[in-house]
């Protein structure tokens, strides 16, 4: 089997400790190389997460399979196009877009500026409802 590495997105709010008992189970597979990413979603932009992420895999060589926990679902499929990914797997992620009352709106995003950018109707969910993948998700 050739080397992989497996890429860990956590969701909003959390961190990358989320994924300790997948970890824990699976750290000792040969020719495989654990990624943990961190974020904080109350001081980045999406964009700005979504960069810094990009920035990260373009130094892989080797074939990626990435995992999204929630809001780092939608994190992995906007990286869909990056030439090491090979797969992405979401879990519990609300890939249709967040669709609150617009008070607790005003006030998830005031506690966290990302959250408009993954509303329904906010233009990055639409254009991710429309994008056509190439990749297995």
């Amino acid at each position: 089997m050739e080397h992989m590495n497996l890429v860990l997105i956590h969701g909003a709010w959390s961190t990358s400790n989320t994924f300790n008992c997948l970890i824990n189970a699976i750290e000792s597979t040969e020719n495989l190389t654990i990624i943990k990413i961190n974020y904080d979603c109350q001081k980045h932009s999406l964009s700005e997460i979504i960069s810094r992420i990009k920035k990260e895999l373009t130094s892989f060589k080797q074939p990626t399979i990435v995992v999204g926990h929630s809001l780092g679902g939608i994190i992995a499929l906007s990286l869909e196009q990056e030439p090491s990914i090979k797969r992405i797997i979401t879990l519990a992620s609300p890939i249709s877009g967040l669709q609150y009352p617009k008070i607790a709106e005003a006030f998830l995003s005031f506690r966290a500026p990302i959250i408009k950018d993954i509303t329904y109707d906010s233009k990055f969910m639409m254009n991710l409802r429309k994008k056509k993948f190439k990749k297995p998700i």
